[in-house]
């Protein structure tokens, strides 16, 4: 156990400094990405390239590159971050990628490859990963809250899968983990890069890796801990969307919240679930289905609070982060 959480440590470390390294020459992966107009909290309006799925591609191709050399699944993950990442260099606009219609096109690709039993659900799952979709690319506009919110269920679900079922597939997790904080110091309020369209593909990527992974192991009361609150918005998103173009966390900055404060709320959220599973990891089933309990309750609350539906009952994290923002 004591070697794989130092290998682990190794891996995100690396991640890191790739990601941080090579944010020194963002500038010339941004005259290669077309660039975003980012209106922020306070109507300050800035031209973001969507350079930040390149620097993340890059950073998990350098953590993994060792691991490559001995394990079938990580040279595979390695060559298509090295593909990407080198055809997001050579091409013009290349860390777009791809237009909206086909990402969501590969994600229900993904759904129809799905097990025969799921077929009764396909509409349901199309819909879904459409949604989903749109929900990243409204994260991707709110400095700070993809990491926030992805990075401790990413390393939860990492963890998990190494330390209890032995699988290599939490290196790849932990790679993102250590390549999106490595990245976050230019995403982060005030935003200088987004992700793109790239960086939210290998976002999508290491989702249905972790939730697959740890269903198969069994573990599906843990990923249903780590991965209420993505999956609270993606179920808001489903009963009230009404076919809007923006999702919640969108909402909630175009209502005047904070960028900084929903990063915050976000991440401490995502941060007590991930206490709660390690917490509750061999205690009875039943307290553990109490935690479950409590963090779709937590989940929740924090969803509607997004959509407008709790603005009296604001988030602690939250008013910290507003007045951080009027400090600045």
């Amino acid at each position: 156990m004591f070697g794989l959480l130092l290998l682990s440590s190794l891996v995100f470390m690396a991640a890191f400094v790739a990601a941080d390294r090579l944010a020194l020459f963002s500038g010339r992966f941004a005259r290669a990405a077309p660039a975003f107009q980012h209106r922020s909290f306070g109507g300050v309006t800035r031209a973001c390239p969507r350079s930040g799925g390149v620097l993340l591609l890059f950073s998990i191709f350098v953590a993994l590159l060792p691991f490559s050399l001995g394990n079938a699944s990580c040279s595979g993950m390695v060559m298509v971050a090295a593909a990407l990442a080198a055809f997001g260099l050579l091409r013009e606009g290349a860390a777009h990628l791809m237009s909206r219609a086909v990402a969501s096109g590969l994600l229900i690709g993904v759904a129809i490859a799905l097990p025969d039993s799921c077929l009764p659900w396909l509409a349901l799952i199309a819909i879904a990963a459409h949604r989903s979709w749109l929900a990243w690319e409204a994260q991707d506009r709110v400095a700070g809250v993809p990491t926030a919110l992805y990075t401790p269920p990413l390393s939860g679900s990492g963890l998990l899968l190494l330390l209890l079922q032995g699988n290599w597939d939490g290196f790849f997790l932990i790679a993102v983990v250590g390549g999106l904080v490595g990245v976050h110091g230019l995403h982060r309020f005030p935003p200088q890069i987004i992700f793109g369209r790239s960086g939210l593909l290998v976002l999508a990527s290491a989702q249905i890796v972790a939730l697959l992974s740890l269903v198969y192991a069994d573990l599906w009361i843990e990923a249903a801990m780590l991965w209420s609150l993505p999956a609270a918005g993606l179920t808001m998103d489903l009963i009230d969307g009404r076919g809007r173009s923006v999702t919640l966390f969108d909402l909630a900055r175009q209502r005047g919240e904070p960028e900084h404060g929903l990063a915050t709320a976000a991440g401490a959220l995502a941060c007590t679930n991930v206490i709660l599973v390690w917490a509750t990891l061999a205690q009875p089933l039943t307290v553990r289905l109490g935690a479950l309990v409590l963090s779709l309750f937590l989940a929740w609350q924090f969803t509607r609070f997004l959509a407008g539906g709790l603005t009296a009952s604001m988030p602690l994290a939250l008013r910290l982060g507003r007045r951080g923002g009027r400090a600045r």
